[in-house]
């Protein structure tokens, strides 16, 4: 949900309107409205920002990612390679071979 959501929330909030009305008025839900109601509350203005995710750390950088995904979409003969299966071995060589990796 955008930021400017979080903020009409509030705003509508601040002029009275109860959550409900909210949720209807935003076409959102009421327990949307009722979370970021409370961490602006609790927060301040630092509430309506996004928190950070829990949960396992990326593995690799968004950019060998999109190197190997689009390694794996090239028709093999763009890359020398023979048509027959790649293992993840051969993409990892060929990614590294690239210097992306």
């Amino acid at each position: 949900m955008p930021l400017d959501t979080y903020s009409k929330i509030v705003l509508y909030a601040a002029q009275g309107m109860e959550n409900k009305e909210i949720a209807e008025r935003l076409n959102t839900s009421f327990q949307i409205v009722c979370k970021w109601r409370k961490r602006f509350f609790e927060h301040g203005l630092e509430g309506l920002q996004e928190a950070p995710r829990r949960g396992r750390q990326p593995r690799f950088p968004p950019e060998v990612v999109v190197e190997v995904k689009a390694f794996a979409c090239e028709l093999p003969w763009a890359s020398r390679l023979p048509l027959s299966r790649l293992s993840m071995a051969d993409i990892r060589y060929e990614v590294i071979g690239r210097g992306r990796a």
